[in-house]
């Protein structure tokens, strides 16, 4: 589990390494294969997966989607992401790759905006859009529909009062604009999509 906080040394974050791979060229392993074996037990990787549809300049140049310039986070005096840089182009993956506690899920948290008591400063852009400027309900309105995240605990990250259909059902009604009719096909459609078997069944299943 990625925990929230520093190394207990005084070292500022980011001591993660950035990995990166085009989607649809080869396969997700940026020599995974080399690097788990290299560091199984004392690493995980946060993935950062660009396919939004990338915007162009006024001269047909296509503009990085996200960019990170100089991402500082900090809980009062304590400073847990220092100074990180990173930019995604379109159909790129890019790994993060580090110890638990290394600030990786703190980077994609912060980009989202998501820890609400924490300082941000520096610049994330998303799209030539500065996301830290933005106001709530804009931000909002980013979150869930061109920016995600899949967390890694589905016990902790889910509703366990809702089965699984309901709770993507939501989102697309919130994000879309669906009704709960409209949305069910779809919600059938991405689960298969996934891979799972029988989705209709899983649909109506809670996470437990």
């Amino acid at each position: 589990v990625d925990k929230v906080h520093g190394d207990g040394n005084g070292h500022a974050f980011p001591p993660w390494k950035c990995h990166k791979t085009a989607v649809g060229v080869a396969p997700f392993t940026l020599d995974v294969s080399t690097l788990y074996r290299r560091a199984l037990y004392e690493c995980t990787v946060t993935v950062i997966h660009a396919l939004h549809c990338a915007p162009h300049d006024e001269g047909g140049h296509c503009v990085t989607l996200l960019r990170l310039e100089q991402l500082q986070l900090a809980y009062g005096t304590q400073v847990l992401l220092n100074r990180a840089d990173l930019t995604v182009e379109k159909g790129e993956r890019l790994a993060l790759v580090g110890e638990s506690g290394s600030g990786k899920t703190v980077t994609a948290l912060a980009i989202l905006r998501l820890l609400e008591s924490a300082e941000l400063s520096g610049s994330v852009r998303w799209c030539r859009r500065e996301l830290l400027d933005l106001p709530p309900a804009q931000m909002q309105a980013i979150r869930g529909d061109e920016i995600a995240m899949v967390f890694q605990e589905p016990m902790t990250a889910l509703n366990p009062l809702m089965t699984i259909g309901e709770q993507i059902a939501e989102v697309l009604e919130l994000k879309k604009d669906l009704t709960r009719a409209q949305a069910w096909p779809r919600v059938l459609q991405l689960l298969q999509d996934t891979g799972l078997d029988a989705p209709e069944r899983r649909a109506h299943s809670y996470i437990h």
